[in-house]
């Protein structure tokens, strides 16, 4: 079954992913290096506890939440999007940001 898995993933990725490339380095000026210690620093406030797996699944869920930013960011520089995206986008930044009062509830 392992196979089956590996060698549809292969077949997929080589078919599927052939195309022009849609990456414009001039639009794509996020920094991530202004979003990732934020998210570190929240993840040592809200955690369950204090071990390397609570951390890295807390650090997980936090990163999770801010990551759809990029996108916002290079929709905005660009100005255009088709309806689906922008629906996709609506809804998964409203899952991510409803996800953390969900688990900090719990």
């Amino acid at each position: 079954m392992t196979a089956l898995n590996y060698s549809l993933a292969n077949y997929l990725s080589r078919t599927t992913l052939t195309g022009r490339p849609t990456l414009d380095a001039s639009l794509d000026t996020f920094r991530l290096e202004y979003l990732l210690p934020p998210v570190a620093l929240i993840t040592l406030i809200f955690n369950y506890g204090y071990n390397f797996r609570e951390l890295s699944w807390a650090f997980s869920i936090w990163l999770e939440t801010v990551a759809i930013l990029p996108q916002l960011f290079m929709l905005q520089r660009t100005g255009e999007a088709e309806t689906i995206t922008t629906h996709y986008l609506a809804a998964l930044g409203l899952y991510r940001g409803l996800y953390i009062p969900n688990w900090m509830y719990r």
